[in-house]
């Protein structure tokens, strides 16, 4: 799922609405990001020492999984108990805490995509344990 999001984040949002997903220093995205980074919510400390022409794409991209899947609610019922990069894991968390990000980037994402059900997820895991 992670990798999903990524390409049509990367991909599909950035091209399509640049001033709120766009992989730039000047979109919405980023300075959702920004905040999440400042309130402590986003730890992006482990991309600090990558190349200065990757870093800023690869956070805003793992920003966007960490943001997308939370309001889906999949980190909740699928994500890990580790917060030490992303602790706003559950929906409501997400929403009460960042609600401007979240009215203006999930009104985007509603739009165009859907969260997968869960018994898709859940086929999908029972799949993956069988190999």
């Amino acid at each position: 799922m992670e990798h999903i999001l990524h390409i049509m984040t990367d991909v599909g949002l950035h091209y399509t609405y640049p001033n709120d997903w766009g992989l730039t220093t000047s979109s919405t995205l980023y300075t959702c990001m920004q905040e999440a980074i400042s309130a402590g919510y986003f730890n992006a400390s482990s991309y600090e020492n990558m190349d200065a022409e990757v870093k800023d794409r690869v956070k805003l991209q793992e920003f966007a999984y960490w943001f997308i899947s939370s309001a889906w609610g999949l980190q909740t019922t699928y994500g890990d108990n580790d917060t030490s990069e992303w602790s706003l894991k559950s929906q409501s968390n997400l929403q009460s805490s960042m609600s401007s990000c979240y009215t203006t980037l999930m009104t985007t994402v509603s739009k165009i995509f859907i969260s997968p059900s869960t018994s898709f997820l859940n086929t999908l895991g029972d799949t993956h344990k069988a190999d």
